[in-house]
């Protein structure tokens, strides 16, 4: 087998693949991955490699095919993974329906963090069941108008009234 020190004198991107493809060690197919040039070559390792350390690894340092990153951050099966690939995303919608399905709480947190969308944080915050997530995504709110939906239509008392007290703008009231 090839070594770890063998593998950071490679410079062929077809034997670096292999290796990072193959190799027993994580430690040797994580070296090896990190000299590759081509998203195309780093992906399904980067997906598919049985180490999760790898897997968060590559995506955090090497990963930039937001395709690529969607996927993982949608179906990845680790937590940890699943994560950095969210850092990196900037679409709302996918961001959305991550902090609204995801499995893990501390990966809809994030997502929420990375939100923008306001009107996507205001479903988030009057749905998720999640008090982590939730108490988030109202934090997050800063249109007034969305903040006077919420106080006048609300169905929770106590959403009614945090909302009257963050309103910006009383007059919409």
């Amino acid at each position: 087998t090839i070594s770890y020190v063998a593998v950071g004198e490679l410079t062929d991107q077809t034997m670096l693949r292999d290796v990072a493809k193959k190799a027993k060690s994580p430690t040797v197919r994580l070296n090896a991955a990190r000299k590759l040039i081509s998203q195309t070559d780093l992906a399904p390792i980067a997906k598919d490699d049985i180490s999760s350390d790898v897997r968060k690894t590559l995506v955090r340092e090497k990963l930039t095919d937001l395709v690529q990153l969607t996927e993982i951050a949608k179906s990845d099966g680790s937590p940890g993974v699943r994560e950095e690939a969210v850092r990196k995303m900037t679409d709302q919608h996918t961001l959305a329906e991550i902090a609204k399905t995801d499995s893990d709480g501390d990966v809809r947190v994030l997502a929420v963090a990375m939100l923008t969308d306001q009107a996507a944080i205001m479903e988030i915050a009057k749905r998720d069941n999640d008090p982590r997530t939730k108490d988030l995504a109202w934090s997050r709110i800063t249109v007034s108008p969305l903040l006077a939906v919420i106080a006048t239509t609300d169905p929770t008392e106590i959403m009614r009234e945090e909302a009257v007290r963050r309103l910006n703008n009383q007059a919409v009231l």
